[in-house]
Parts: C-alpha cells; sequence; structure tokens
C-alpha cells in the first residue's frame, strides 16, 4: 500500500516501547498505522493549496478572481486567463481610497471615494429602498437570506385553518435572488468604503450624510468593473450615484 513513510516513522517513535506495541511488525498492525499516515498529508496538501489560491499562477479558482478584478472571460486559453488576473494583481498603485478615487476620476466619473474612518453607520444616510444606493462586493453573488424570498405556491382549495395549510404542505416554490444589501450588524461597519458625491460629517468626524454622484447609464458596467478590479476583496463598497 502506498503510505507516507515520514509520517509512519514519527508515528512508530510516539508510540510506547513495550513488547505489545513490537506488534507493530505485524503485517496487520503494521498496515493500520501505515494508512493513518495519510490523513496528516493530505491535510497538508489541503492547506498547500488554500495557499496557493492567493497567485494567479497557481489558484484553482480563476472565476473566483475574474469576478473579484471585474475581468471578462472570453473563453481564452487558462494561460492568458492567468496573466490578466495577474496583470490586476501586480498593480503597484496599491488599493487605498485616494489611488481609487484618482483612478476613477482619470476615467471621466466625477466621484469621491471616502474611507469609513471614523466608523458610520450607513443606514444613517443609506438605504436599499433609494434607487441611487447600492452595493458592490466581490462580483456577483446572489443570496436567498430569509423567508420573504420565496414565493409559496400553495393549491387553490387551500384555505387558513385547513389542516395541510401548514408548513411542509405546499406543491413548490421559486427561489428569488436577492440583491447585496446595506448590512446592519456594525461588525461589518469597519469593511464598508463609500463611493459618492460630497459628503456631511458631524463634529467627530463620522459620515451623516452623501450626495449621489452623476454617472451616465452606459458608462455604469465600466464603473463597477473598475471598482472591483482595485478594491480589496475584503471590503464593501457602497455607492451612491445617479444618472
Amino acid at each position: 500500500m502506498s503510505y507516507n513513510k515520514k509520517y509512519f516513522e514519527i508515528i512508530k517513535k510516539l508510540l510506547p516501547k513495550s513488547k505489545l506495541w513490537k506488534l507493530l511488525d505485524t503485517k496487520y498492525l503494521s498496515d493500520f498505522f501505515k494508512a493513518l499516515t495519510c490523513l496528516p498529508d493530505d491535510v497538508r496538501k489541503y492547506i498547500d493549496s488554500i495557499y496557493l489560491d492567493l497567485f494567479p499562477n497557481s489558484t484553482r479558482s480563476l472565476e473566483n478572481w475574474e469576478k473579484q478584478y471585474g475581468i471578462i472571460n472570453t473563453n481564452v486559453r487558462e494561460e492568458l486567463r492567468r496573466n490578466a488576473i495577474a496583470m490586476r494583481w501586480q498593480d503597484k498603485g496599491g488599493q487605498s481610497a485616494y489611488y481609487l478615487q484618482n483612478i476613477l476620476r482619470g476615467n471621466e466619473f466625477n466621484v469621491f471615494v471616502y474611507e469609513n474612518n471614523p466608523v458610520a453607520d450607513p443606514n444613517i444616510f443609506m438605504s436599499d429602498e433609494n434607487e441611487t444606493d447600492w452595493v458592490l462586493t466581490n462580483g456577483f453573488i446572489p443570496r436567498v437570506t430569509n423567508i420573504k424570498d420565496f414565493l409559496v405556491e400553495c393549491g387553490d382549495e387551500w384555505q387558513c385553518g385547513d389542516d395541510r395549510a401548514v408548513c411542509g404542505y405546499f406543491e413548490g416554490y421559486v427561489e428569488v435572488d436577492s440583491d447585496d444589501y446595506i448590512p446592519k450588524d456594525a461588525s461589518y461597519f469597519p469593511f464598508l468604503f463609500f463611493i459618492g458625491g460630497e459628503v456631511e460629517r458631524d463634529k467627530s468626524g463620522k459620515i451623516i450624510n452623501m450626495q449621489p454622484a452623476l454617472v451616465p447609464a452606459n458608462r455604469i458596467e465600466y464603473f463597477r468593473r473598475l471598482i472591483l478590479s482595485i478594491k480589496p476583496a475584503g471590503s464593501w463598497a457602497l455607492i451612491k450615484t445617479r444618472s
């Protein structure tokens, strides 16, 4: 059987020195411990593969990196896809709000980029109900968050009070993709930044209002992809624009 000799020697040294454990020389017990050596080796390889996902030339998740950087995959061969990611990944400009703002304004988007510092609650001046307010995470991420996102289809004869009109009795459901949302959990707030027009701050420096910036409708997709190509993967952009 195939096993890792290094881990097998480690196991042998960990076993007590007694006549009982000399049975390790027998085939059945030896095969048992040899089989155990596969587990730490698999764990090591798995952890190594996660680390290698950080780099364009070794990542297993090309599609996820393309979404993050706003790269359109035109079915080119894998080598070219990796090269396109590497070019964005090695960008020397950094990922600061100042750099992103300069890139956007250099592409004729008259917007400002603000770090959420001091940390403000975005729900004070932004809302999922406003057409001007939207969220950009890391590409398109459909999610279903609660029962309001399901349409339950019951039979026509079922009515309120019917014994069958209970949880578990339904003919089917339609799953509705919900949009990315402005977080309500305060633990998310430090990882947000804002893109829009001019802002108003309180005495402590927190943003309490932001005007929408003008972004033409025919350029909104390019605007979105520019932001994705620069922003840190662990942050969310809260954006206020009008067409």
